[in-house]
Parts: C-alpha cells; structure tokens; sequence
C-alpha cells in the first residue's frame, strides 16, 4: 500500500486496474485535487474478483479505513456480494452501493 509521508492513507478510491488507477488521478488533477495530499490513496485492486480481500485488509474488520470505490457494470455483482460480506450492509443494490460511496461505471474506463 502506498504511504503517505510516514502514515497510511486516511481513505482509499478502490478501482479494478492500472488504467482506472491513471484515469481517476488525472481527473483529480484536471479538477485541480491534490489527493495525496488530503490523505487519499487511489488503489488498483487487479480485477473486480479482488474485491473481497481487499476489503477484508481495508475494511471494517480490517484496518478501517474509509473506502470508496468503482467498478464496471459487468463486475457490480463481485462488489456488491464483496460489500455484503465485509459487513457493510446487507441485500446491497447499486443505491446502496453508492450510499456506502461505490459507483458503477456503464461505459468501460
């Protein structure tokens, strides 16, 4: 995991891959966002099927971090079954994918 000075990041974006990685920080840099700087880390997690063991290391029965996330609409069944078993809700749709801050993206990244 990427540190930030000597600390972990206060929160981390997680994303499938490399390229979703690149495209949400240049977007934060367009828009003029410094996130490392407010303590954010954006995480390639290598695909969708990660989901759950990066939750179990981040998430709430791990080392609690606040997290967020994107993914395709072809893996939000991963995420959301991921989500449901990390403990961050249950009978989770995509409204309560957002409400806990993860988006699915229709067109491909």
């Amino acid at each position: 995991m990427t540190h930030i000075g000597d600390t972990y990041p206060r929160s981390v974006v997680l994303v499938e891959g490399i390229s979703d990685k690149v495209a949400v920080e240049a977007l934060a840099a367009r828009k003029g966002r410094d996130l490392r700087a407010e303590g954010t880390a954006v995480l390639a997690i290598g695909g969708a099927q990660a989901i759950g063991n990066v939750l179990r290391r981040f998430g709430p029965n791990g080392l609690d971090t606040r997290l967020s996330g994107l993914c395709d609409a072809a893996e939000e069944v991963h995420f959301r079954r991921a989500l449901e078993r990390g403990g961050l809700g249950s009978d989770i749709d995509r409204a309560g994918m957002e409400t806990l801050g993860f988006y699915v993206c229709e067109a491909d990244l």
